[in-house]
Protein backbone atom coordinates (compact mmCIF):
# COMPACT_ATOMS: atom_id res chain seq x y z
CA UNK A 1 0.00 0.00 0.00
CA UNK A 2 1.53 3.42 -0.94
CA UNK A 3 0.25 5.92 1.44
CA UNK A 4 -1.21 9.07 0.37
CA UNK A 5 -0.75 12.41 1.74
CA UNK A 6 -3.74 14.15 3.26
CA UNK A 7 -3.28 18.04 4.64
CA UNK A 8 -0.75 17.75 7.06
CA UNK A 9 -0.41 13.57 7.74
CA UNK A 10 -0.01 10.93 5.89
CA UNK A 11 -2.00 7.76 6.05
CA UNK A 12 -1.69 4.31 5.67
CA UNK A 13 -4.60 2.26 6.30
CA UNK A 14 -4.50 -2.11 6.12
CA UNK A 15 -8.01 -3.51 6.89
CA UNK A 16 -8.73 -7.22 6.86
CA UNK A 17 -12.33 -9.37 6.97
CA UNK A 18 -10.04 -12.79 7.41
CA UNK A 19 -10.26 -13.55 11.48
CA UNK A 20 -12.82 -16.34 11.39
CA UNK A 21 -15.85 -16.36 12.85
CA UNK A 22 -14.66 -14.80 16.14
CA UNK A 23 -15.74 -10.98 16.23
CA UNK A 24 -12.91 -9.11 16.60
CA UNK A 25 -13.10 -5.86 18.74
CA UNK A 26 -9.76 -4.32 18.46
CA UNK A 27 -7.95 -1.45 16.63
CA UNK A 28 -4.03 -0.80 16.69
CA UNK A 29 -2.73 2.63 15.11
CA UNK A 30 0.77 2.75 14.79
CA UNK A 31 2.74 6.01 14.33
CA UNK A 32 6.09 6.67 14.49
CA UNK A 33 5.49 8.50 18.45
CA UNK A 34 4.37 4.76 19.13
CA UNK A 35 1.40 2.50 19.37
CA UNK A 36 -2.05 2.77 20.52
CA UNK A 37 -3.88 0.11 21.16
CA UNK A 38 -7.91 -0.29 21.97
CA UNK A 39 -9.56 -3.68 22.81
CA UNK A 40 -12.72 -4.54 23.67
CA UNK A 41 -14.75 -2.45 22.23
CA UNK A 42 -12.69 0.35 23.63
CA UNK A 43 -13.04 -0.59 26.83
CA UNK A 44 -9.35 -1.15 27.08
CA UNK A 45 -6.84 0.99 25.89
CA UNK A 46 -3.03 0.67 26.04
CA UNK A 47 -0.40 3.17 24.46
CA UNK A 48 2.93 1.07 24.12
CA UNK A 49 1.85 -2.11 25.89
CA UNK A 50 1.07 0.81 28.86
CA UNK A 51 -2.34 0.09 30.26
CA UNK A 52 -3.94 3.78 30.31
CA UNK A 53 -6.93 4.99 32.39
CA UNK A 54 -10.48 5.02 30.68
CA UNK A 55 -13.62 6.28 32.17
CA UNK A 56 -15.48 3.53 34.72
CA UNK A 57 -18.70 5.17 33.14
CA UNK A 58 -18.44 3.65 30.15
CA UNK A 59 -18.94 4.79 26.59
CA UNK A 60 -23.30 5.30 26.41
CA UNK A 61 -23.90 6.44 29.66
CA UNK A 62 -21.70 9.82 28.57
CA UNK A 63 -23.18 10.13 24.82
CA UNK A 64 -26.58 9.80 26.68
CA UNK A 65 -25.93 12.18 29.01
CA UNK A 66 -24.70 14.56 26.02
CA UNK A 67 -27.74 13.98 23.87
CA UNK A 68 -30.36 14.71 27.19
CA UNK A 69 -28.28 17.61 27.50
CA UNK A 70 -28.61 19.14 23.84
CA UNK A 71 -32.01 18.16 23.69
CA UNK A 72 -32.97 19.90 27.10
CA UNK A 73 -30.70 22.84 25.03
CA UNK A 74 -32.62 22.78 22.07
CA UNK A 75 -29.20 22.72 20.29
CA UNK A 76 -27.23 20.20 18.02
CA UNK A 77 -23.56 18.83 18.14
CA UNK A 78 -22.16 18.89 14.64
CA UNK A 79 -18.69 18.25 13.56
CA UNK A 80 -18.20 18.64 9.85
CA UNK A 81 -14.35 17.73 9.64
CA UNK A 82 -14.43 13.91 9.77
CA UNK A 83 -17.03 14.29 7.23
CA UNK A 84 -14.90 16.34 4.86
CA UNK A 85 -11.96 14.10 5.61
CA UNK A 86 -13.93 10.80 3.85
CA UNK A 87 -14.72 13.23 1.21
CA UNK A 88 -11.12 14.07 0.71
CA UNK A 89 -9.68 10.38 1.22
CA UNK A 90 -12.10 9.56 -2.46
CA UNK A 91 -10.01 11.90 -3.83
CA UNK A 92 -6.28 10.85 -3.20
CA UNK A 93 -6.92 7.37 -2.12
CA UNK A 94 -7.00 4.32 -4.05
CA UNK A 95 -8.40 0.84 -3.82
CA UNK A 96 -6.62 -2.79 -4.09
CA UNK A 97 -9.18 -5.42 -5.14
CA UNK A 98 -7.93 -8.76 -3.28
CA UNK A 99 -9.47 -12.46 -3.38
CA UNK A 100 -13.32 -12.58 -2.62
CA UNK A 101 -13.88 -13.59 1.20
CA UNK A 102 -16.78 -15.93 1.67
CA UNK A 103 -18.11 -16.24 5.49
CA UNK A 104 -19.37 -20.51 4.99
CA UNK A 105 -21.13 -19.99 8.10
CA UNK A 106 -23.72 -17.07 6.73
CA UNK A 107 -23.55 -18.66 2.90
CA UNK A 108 -24.74 -21.59 4.56
CA UNK A 109 -27.13 -20.09 6.57
CA UNK A 110 -29.08 -17.85 3.94
CA UNK A 111 -29.36 -20.87 1.66
CA UNK A 112 -31.22 -22.70 4.18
Amino acid sequence: MEPHSILAFTLVAALSSHHGHEELWSIEIRCTEGTLRLDNGGELLSIDGVRQAVSEEGEYAAVYRHFQQLIGDNASDLDLQPLRRVADSFFVGSRTSVEPFYDEFVVKRNCS
